[in-house]
């Protein structure tokens, strides 16, 4: 796939003139008004309270710039991206003085090194199907949108005509009639025949479309999702549409939900079997092997105020206040922290519970002197934005404590050979596809763990953290049904 990229890049530099040509007329004509009109509907539909200026919008897959420099123009924050420096130069060219106000980037768009939710609108013309890897395109685009924001692909299946020979027929009939009404035909063209050779490698020139992006947007996470098949009678110019009648231009439509309204809903359902798990834990030897990661890495302190992140039930809040701690266990899901006042109650533990956002922490600065918090991490659609939060109410020579696990490259391998107690065979199939969908709508779970953590933890200035890979063998000695079948690693950060 490599050489395909390649080879791909070589093409479209060398049709980069004649594609700024192409744009040049579009810029000149109705279309301009056409494309103009159905990006502002559905941006404005999508954030209605916000000025242009205010909506962060990736041209992914820029060429030379006609989306870009139309979106500029109405007033937007526009990012235009392509893989080749060629297209790059035509589109700042095209721009003219809007140059200045565009972000230009040279990166491939399956692989963009945009941090994550960096944009509102993900915008593509023509690009997806060219592409050797769609698929990783579209999770790509996924990671970069924030919450709430949208997706809008143009495109088509522009050489399908290759494998079906039906649709060979159809396209032939169009160059006739390109040619009997003596009009600009955009099929042909410089270098296509080289451009056909090339397509027979892509694996969308095989897909039915747009059912396949449809399908595929849903797994990712996106909601909302839809196709307009009829997309190209809003957007082409009368030449177009006879020179393109057998590949009709369609657009699919996304939206990235707030994942984190999905991961408390999620949670609520699932606190009556997690609260009775916990009852269970509580009372194996396998809290003893929890507790046993703890303690050695507290503050020497026989005094300690301590803040346990997405407590759930109350598990290692209980756990640590039966060891005279000054314990708060706070969780975003009400029904969580209604178990774990029960259950406190029911063991006599002395801690409080408070219904908080581990992103966003209503407690002074320096608050605490140590912070556990398990299986929590990857659940957060701003993990970077929790450790800024976590760090700021430790206090100092405070540590924290993160126990969690790489779930977003979990395989269904390892939940074999369960026993009939686990919680993933208990669990309805309907909720695990659910917690699927979580995890592939995370930006973490994309991300390498613990790695990924250590680095973001170092930029934000922390000098001291230690990585335990062994966390597993060390508490998950039994299959049993508190076993967990994700290796789970341990950080421990010192402030």
């Amino acid at each position: 796939m490599e050489k395909l990229m390649h080879a791909m890049q070589e093409y479209w530099s060398g049709r980069s003139a004649g594609y700024s040509q192409y744009n040049q007329e579009e810029m000149q004509d109705i279309r301009r008004e056409n494309w103009r009109k159905i990006l502002v509907s559905y941006i404005s539909a999508a954030f209605p309270d916000r000025s242009p200026g205010r909506i962060r919008v990736l041209d992914a897959g820029a060429g030379p710039g006609f989306i870009s420099i139309l979106l500029a123009q109405t007033g937007y924050k526009v990012t235009a991206m392509d893989f080749t420096p060629q297209m790059i130069d035509q589109a700042k060219a095209n721009a003219g003085e809007l140059s200045g106000s565009i972000t230009w980037v040279l990166g491939d768009v399956q692989a963009s090194e945009f941090e994550d939710m960096s944009f509102d609108v993900v915008i593509s013309r023509n690009v997806t199907w060219n592409l050797p890897h769609p698929e990783q395109a579209y999770r790509d685009w996924y990671r970069v949108l924030d919450t709430d924001g949208i997706l809008l692909n143009f495109d088509a299946g522009w050489y399908n005509y290759l494998l079906e020979p039906e649709k060979r027929l159809a396209y032939e009939a169009d160059r006739e009639n390109a040619r009997q009404k003596g009009i600009e035909d955009c099929n042909v063209g410089e270098n296509f025949d080289r451009m056909e050779e090339l397509a027979e490698k892509v694996p969308l020139t095989g897909k039915s479309r747009p059912a396949w992006d449809v399908e595929l947007l849903w797994q990712i996470g996106f909601d909302s999702v839809q196709a307009d098949e009829a997309v190209w009678e809003k957007v082409w110019n009368e030449d177009e549409k006879i020179s393109c009648a057998s590949t009709p231009m369609f657009m699919v439509f996304a939206r990235k939900p707030d994942v984190k309204d999905h991961v408390r809903l999620y949670w609520g359902k699932r606190s009556v079997t997690f609260l009775d798990q916990k009852r269970r834990e509580l009372h194996d030897p396998i809290s003893w092997r929890w507790l046993a990661q703890i303690l050695p890495e507290l503050p020497d302190k026989k005094s300690l105020k301590i803040l346990d992140i997405g407590c759930g039930p109350g598990y290692f809040s209980i756990l640590l206040s039966g060891l005279g701690y000054d314990v708060t266990g706070i969780d975003l899901t009400p029904e969580m922290i209604e178990d774990a006042v029960l259950l406190a109650g029911e063991e006599g533990a002395a801690c409080r519970f408070l219904k908080m956002d581990a992103e966003h922490l209503d407690f002074p600065d320096q608050s605490f002197d140590a912070i556990v918090t398990k299986n929590v991490t990857w659940t957060l659609p701003h993990p970077e934005a929790a450790y800024r939060e976590w760090l700021r109410v430790l206090k100092k020579d405070g540590v924290l404590l993160n126990f969690d696990a790489n779930y977003g490259m979990v395989r269904n391998e390892r939940m074999a050979d369960l026993p009939y107690n686990h919680a993933h065979n208990v669990l309805p199939r309907k909720a695990l596809a659910e917690n699927d969908a979580i995890v592939r709508q995370l930006p973490i779970s994309y991300h390498k763990r613990p790695a990924w953590d250590a680095q973001i933890l170092g930029d934000i200035g922390v000098s001291s953290v230690s990585v335990d890979f062994r966390l597993s063998e060390k508490v998950f000695r039994e299959k049993d049904e508190f076993y967990n079948p994700v290796p789970m690693f341990r950080l421990a950060v010192r402030k």
